[in-house]
Parts: structure tokens; C-alpha cells; sequence
């Protein structure tokens, strides 16, 4: 349970309809604490606006992205192989890369506090 779950998931506990149509960041895991239901596979993205990167894990890998347009850098880690994010995949693994980036891109296009565009 990541901390942007907590919200929808304790509305949802306590039955409260929100009066505005809101978009949570996370989402409610109601059904993994009352019918022991798997927790979701959901890439969880996080972005870091001092560092100008922004973050996205999903199953076992994380993909790092600094920068925009043409100063873009991606790095990419399987964590279960390399724990410590010594080993960049990103050339090693387009594919992979492909895939992630655009799941980055779909929660940065979604996201109110996405980091300013390159000037």
C-alpha cells in the first residue's frame, strides 16, 4: 500500500462519496483488506521536480527519467536482479524501455505537479 492509496481507501472504509468529481492519485484497496483480494499490478510513479526527473516502477523494474525533450535521459533497473541500481538496462532492454516510458508519460500527462518543460 503506497500513502496515495490511504485516501481513497479510507473513504471508501467509512463510505464517503466525495462531493466534487476527484481524481485520487491512488487508489482504494478496500477489497485487499475485507476479501484478502491480490494486491493490484499497478506501475506507481513518483516525480521528483529538484531533481527535474520523475520515476516509475512497476513490477520488478524502475525506470528513471531525467529531463525533457531533447535533454531527456532514461535508466532503467531490473530491482530484483540489482537492488542497488548499478546496472542500466535501458539500451539493453528498448523494449522494456519503450513500454515503461510510456506508462511514465501516461502518469506525467495525468499528474497536476508535472515538472516544467525544457526552456
Amino acid at each position: 500500500m503506497h500513502i496515495t492509496d490511504w485516501m481513497p481507501t479510507l473513504a471508501a472504509v467509512a463510505g464517503a462519496k466525495p462531493e466534487r468529481d476527484l481524481q485520487w492519485d491512488g487508489t482504494s484497496l478496500l477489497s485487499l483488506l475485507t476479501a484478502h483480494a491480490p494486491l493490484p499490478d499497478r506501475p506507481l510513479y513518483s516525480v521528483a521536480p529538484g531533481w527535474r526527473s520523475r520515476s516509475l516502477r512497476f513490477g520488478p523494474w524502475k525506470l528513471i527519467v531525467f529531463g525533457e525533450g531533447a535533454s531527456r535521459r532514461a535508466e532503467l533497473y531490473h530491482l530484483a536482479a540489482d537492488p542497488h541500481e548499478k546496472n542500466n538496462l535501458a539500451s539493453a532492454q528498448p523494449d522494456r524501455l519503450r513500454q515503461l516510458q510510456g506508462l511514465l508519460d501516461q502518469a506525467a500527462a495525468r499528474d497536476r505537479d508535472a515538472i516544467a518543460k525544457d526552456k
